[in-house]
Order: C-alpha cells, then structure tokens, then sequence
C-alpha cells in the first residue's frame, strides 16, 4: 500500500491464509484490515508503516479469536503506527490466538495468568492425614489479570493458548488451622489434578497465620490447569488458607 487510502482490505469467506508484508499508506476511513467475520487458519502481517486518522483502525474483528480457526494463528509485528485512530476494534493483546510483537501503540502478548484469593473463611476438609486436597476458598479466587489462560473461582488457572509453552509457577499463600494447636501442613502446586511432590512447602501451622510460597515450572499444552492443594501431616484438623496469590508467568 503506498499513498493515502481510503478503506483498506475487506475480508469475506473462510481462508487458509494471509500474508501482508511492508505496507506503507494513511488510511483515512474504516480499517486496514476489515476481517468481518472471515476465519482463517493463518494471519501473519509484519513490517508496516500506518497513519491511522480518527475513527479509523489498523485491523477490525471478531472478539475472543474469533477471525482464527482452531489451531491457527495470527501475528502483527514490527508496526509503526500514528494518528489519532485506534490499531485495533475487537481484537486484543490477550486473546488466545494472537500475537503481537514489537508494534507501536499495541501491547505485546505475554503469556500469562493471575489468581487472588482474600480473607477467605472457608475449611478446607481434611478427611485423612498425610493426603493432598484441593484448598477449598468457598468459591472466592478473582481473576487479576489473565492472557491465554482461564481462571475460575474455585482457584483453577487452565492454559488455553494454541501451543505448548513452558512457564514459572508461583503461589503465595497464608494459612491457619481451623482450630486447636500447632500442626505441621504442607502446600502444593497441582497440575490438571496431581500435586507435584518437589514443589511442597512443609511448615508448622496453629490458629495463628503463617506464609509460605511455592515454585515450579512446567510446560503447559491447550487445558492445562494449575491448582493449589494442602494436606495436613499431623491429624485430620481443617485448614483454612486466608489469603493466597496464584501467578503463572
């Protein structure tokens, strides 16, 4: 594209895919890239110059990757962009299949999650000693900010980006007993179900609260999920985690 443009590229159908490189213009209506409601299986524009006047946009669409099919892709990278429009309508840095790097005005895309668990009341049911439960927050967990991953109240933070991505795991959490004395707990990450042993913290525990955080790293493919789990190591007293910090980044 060279010169001023007046409306950009239209889209109508299903494709395979597309594939702009180095385009240079003002636009001064709609958007560059109108998608409407087309889908395709890979988008890849890189390498543009745009003067975006006002009411105008860079590329328009679907929400939530609704413009890529399963298992594709989108990517803008290495755009510079000025004016007083808006890059993109619809579209965002955090949605699951796209990708965006290196573009002025548009934040890149980072894989990440963000669970916050406050002043939770809740028991978490210890039936048996020595055996790793899912933290029971009465269904409390907030989402503080997630891409590519899904988050619910029960404390779930489940991956769904459309590769595999190995990333840092932190959970941060404070704990007393539901009643009684000291007593010794532990705390674990748990992916899609299954505590990871090498990440326990193992600490001693009473009615007063003590803090502990935990580490790891995995590589989560499409549904992953992460959880955090207790156990009690000395009876079958009840736990409460009050407060907890769920990040995977």
């Amino acid at each position: 594209m060279l010169g001023i443009i007046t409306d950009g590229v239209e889209f109508n159908g299903n494709f395979a895919a597309f594939l702009s490189l180095i385009n240079i213009g003002v636009i001064t209506a709609g958007s560059v890239f109108n998608l409407g409601s087309s889908t395709f299986g890979l988008i890849n524009i890189d390498s543009n110059i745009i003067t975006l006047n006002a009411g105008t946009s860079l590329m328009s669409g679907l929400t939530a990757s609704g413009n890529i099919q399963a298992n594709g892709l989108g990517t803008i990278v290495n755009t510079r962009i000025s004016g007083a429009g808006t890059p993109l309508v619809n579209i965002t840095s955090d949605d699951d299949r796209w990708s965006f790097l290196l573009n002025d005005e548009i934040r890149d895309t980072r894989t990440d999650g963000m669970l916050a668990l406050e002043t939770n009341v809740t028991e978490t049911v210890i039936a048996i000693m020595d055996t790793p439960v899912k933290v029971n927050s009465g269904s409390t967990w907030t989402d503080e900010g997630s891409s590519r991953f899904t988050s619910d109240t029960t404390g779930r933070s489940t991956y769904s980006g459309p590769k595999d991505v190995r990333l840092p795991i932190t959970i941060s959490s404070t704990s007393v007993m539901a009643s009684g004395g000291a007593k010794d707990i532990s705390l674990y990450v748990a992916i899609n179900g299954a505590i990871v042993a090498k990440s326990g913290a193992h600490f001693s525990v009473s009615t007063a609260p003590e803090r502990a955080t935990l580490t790891w790293q995995y590589t989560f493919s499409p549904g992953d999920y992460v959880e955090l789990w207790v156990e009690n190591n000395s009876d079958t007293t009840n736990i409460i985690v009050t407060d907890s910090v769920l990040r995977v980044n």
